[in-house]
């Protein structure tokens, strides 16, 4: 059978970030975040031992902010534990292995520093009435936990489950003073909660049904529905949560992460379970009533279907327009990993209760495509009117892991560039002062330009973030869109020569308050540069980007570039170039060649760039040549009998992949530009053995060269093509 794959490239999915633009439709300001699990260990800590912890915390902070997100939710709280030195609970077990033991430091304190050393807010995520996350009956409960300390307090249902009974005011008294010893020993940037409220149904499990009967009876008073009753015991404590925080820190944010439906049916067309009438959660009176600051349903659906991404999204953004608060869309990120490992697996028991109920009784997840995410941030853009201001995604292990290329994807086509988390403008506090004495300079050897500025001594706060603004002129006014070049801690910031435009560009910074309200723009300083430099060196020889040769020598030739005044090359024997074997940065710039001799058996690999007055090129794509008896190739690959491309040159907008498979295999291929950009990308699909043809629409890509890279699941092939 032959399989024909039909690539589209759809522009209303692509961000695309050149040498200096970037498309109008990225905002400004934008809420990105994402969650990190601690309970089971799903995202952290995967060890125990405080050194060991700290370096993993770190690298999950490197990756948030490598892809230009700006928020973290740290589960801090997980089943009436604590990831901090708690005046009220227990340390938990994920950190030392027994609960009730002192990691041997505090990971809260550390995770806020951390984060606000990388310019992303950490908002402390709470699970506010479980008791128990596992119903193991091997699981051991120190003797200060409230399990043992208040059994009075706790609900407990035939599934094993046990939770703080929301009924008794002496237990959402007790949630409000946890949450106030956070708020008053920590810088946090906010409080989350989970939507962990009565419990969840799952496989043989109603949910609560007569457990509290009695409380009822005792505290319901007023009430002749107990469903109403219920409801009115969360509404409670989500509204004295909220007062508490604000007696103390107005400006501190709450917000919470409900189930994605609110009521089975609505809005119309949509249907799943009903988190109104089944765990008791009514977002909308929390909005309402002014309890949260932000709102983050759990959107854990595709586009169309009965739990309709885009349906859900619009009718949630209208509440929070109507509410004057913040929306901000949960996506989950599970499938995409699970799809993208031949190993792995689609959601779980064990993490169907930690963030989302389970997939067994409500089919939550379905399979999503490395697409899917990108398309749903582009419908809660287009809602970006209806107070639809951002996204978090679920979780981060699944976000820093890559799967599939999908982070690559999000970072170079939808968050080129960083954004500030929108300002709440009903929080109480001025805006900062702005920065002064903006000024640049430029330094030819490393050919960068540093900005600098000092800050107002009227701004006070501790958590510093500077919003770099690029203008369009010198007015000082700026779209609500695409100005934004950077968000930075510190007061200096360095950009490459060449990422400059050609001609006068305009600069300008304002300083971000805690409550995301930024300062007026400092001065405004122009930067003029007259050159452009130029383009990637295009590599024509050899043909193919891996080659093998059977002579001692080899030879590289590119093509002719006016205007060059030097080469820089780099030849080596390991592909990072950190001990080339020969390199010159002030080869002629009228050369056109470059030959290599003497070339003892093994692996060479080769790359260059061109430089003039206006600063150098990015580095050519990484050639290949296999000196001696190949190590690869095709004749001995174990999955490619012959892959070839046509027509090429090609004057259709059209290509063909023919290829035979030796046995079945996932393929992917990308169309690179000459500025090593993917300007068309295949994600994974699998193919049976034998013959097969794939059609590459290039219809969207400019004349010139490309280089096609295709990978099989052990190895990867490039060849040329020229578009006329």
């Amino acid at each position: 059978m032959k399989f024909y794959c039909y690539l589209l490239f759809i522009c209303s999915l692509v961000f695309v970030k050149d040498t200096f633009g970037q498309e109008s439709t990225l905002p400004n300001r934008e809420f990105r975040g994402v969650w990190i699990a601690t309970v089971f260990k799903l995202d952290w800590p995967q060890t125990v031992g405080a050194n060991a912890q700290k370096n993993e915390l770190i690298q999950l902070l490197d990756g948030i902010k490598d892809a230009n997100l700006n928020a973290v939710f740290l589960q801090i709280r997980t089943e009436c534990d604590a990831f901090y030195n708690s005046n009220f609970e227990p340390w938990s077990r994920y950190l030392a292995g027994t609960q009730g033991v002192d990691p041997g430091y505090d990971p809260l304190a550390f995770a806020i520093e951390e984060a606000h050393k990388r310019g992303l807010e950490l908002h402390a995520w709470i699970n506010p009435f479980r008791v128990n996350a596992s119903t193991d009956p091997s699981a051991v409960y120190s003797n200060d936990h409230i399990s043992q300390t208040h059994p009075e307090w706790i609900l407990e249902f035939s599934n094993g489950r046990k939770i703080l009974n929301p009924a008794l005011p002496e237990t959402r008294n007790h949630v409000a003073s946890v949450v106030m010893d956070i708020v008053n020993n920590y810088p946090v940037d906010g409080i989350h909660f989970d939507d962990y409220f009565y419990p969840y149904p799952s496989a043989g499990f109603d949910g609560i049904t007569n457990e509290d009967a009695d409380d009822f009876i005792t505290h319901g008073g007023g009430f002749s529905d107990i469903k109403d009753w219920r409801r009115h015991n969360i509404n409670e404590t989500i509204k004295l949560v909220q007062n508490e925080i604000k007696s103390v820190k107005p400006g501190l944010r709450f917000g919470v992460s409900p189930f994605g439906i609110w009521k089975n049916g609505v809005p119309s067309g949509t249907f799943g379970l009903d988190a109104y009438n089944r765990i008791y959660a009514d977002a909308t009176h929390w909005l309402q009533n002014g309890s949260v600051d932000y709102i983050v349903p759990q959107l854990y659906w595709p586009i169309g279907g009965d739990q309709d991404f885009k349906k859900l999204l619009e009718w949630w953004s209208e509440q929070a327009f109507d509410a004057s608060r913040h929306l901000y869309a949960g996506h989950s990120l599970d499938e995409i990993r699970a799809s993208s490992n031949s190993n792995g697996r689609s959601i779980g028991m064990l993490e169907s209760f930690i963030h989302t109920p389970p997939k067994s009784e409500i089919n939550l997840r379905v399979m999503q495509s490395i697409e899917e995410v990108p398309n749903q941030i582009d419908i809660v853009r287009a809602n970006y009117d209806k107070n639809a201001f951002g996204s978090v995604f679920f979780k981060v292990t699944d976000l820093v892991s890559n799967p599939a290329g999908f982070t690559d994807n999000l970072k170079n086509k939808v968050y080129p560039y960083p954004a500030a988390p929108p300002a709440m403008d009903w929080l109480p506090g001025d805006k900062p002062f702005p920065p002064n004495d903006l000024v640049y300079q430029v330094e030819e050897a490393s050919g960068k330009v540093t900005l600098q500025w000092t800050r107002d001594l009227n701004n006070t706060f501790d958590f510093k973030r500077y919003i770099v603004y690029r203008l369009d002129n010198a007015t000082g006014q700026f779209p609500a869109t695409g100005a934004i070049y950077d968000l930075v801690v510190s007061e200096a910031l360095e950009i490459s020569y060449q990422d400059l435009p050609v001609g006068i560009s305009y600069w300008s910074v304002s300083e971000l308050g805690v409550t995301n309200k930024a300062s007026e723009l400092s001065n405004i300083i122009s930067i003029e540069r007259l050159v452009e430099p130029p383009s990637v060196p295009f590599i024509t020889l050899p043909t193919e980007q891996e080659s093998v040769s059977s002579q001692t020598f080899t030879r590289f030739e590119w093509t002719e570039q006016p205007g060059v005044t030097s080469y820089h090359y780099q030849f080596a024997m390991n592909k990072d170039f950190n001990s080339p074997i020969e390199e010159d940065s002030q080869l002629d710039g009228a050369a056109t060649a470059k030959l290599f001799t003497n070339l003892e058996n093994g692996t060479y690999y080769f790359r260059i760039k061109a430089a003039n007055e206006g600063g150098s090129s990015n580095w050519s794509p990484t050639f290949t040549v296999v000196v001696g008896n190949p190590v690869t190739s095709i004749e001995t690959d174990e999955y490619i009998d012959h892959f070839h491309v046509y027509p090429n040159p090609s004057s259709s907008g059209t290509v063909h992949i023919t290829l035979k498979l030796k046995k079945p295999s996932h393929l992917s291929f990308d169309m690179i530009s000459l500025t090593g950009r993917n300007e068309i990308t295949q994600s994974q699909q699998f193919f049976e053995q034998g013959e097969h043809r794939i059609e590459v629409d290039c219809h969207s890509l400019v004349k010139g060269f490309y280089l096609l890279r295709l990978y099989t699941s052990e190895s990867q092939y490039t060849k040329r093509v020229v578009l006329n």
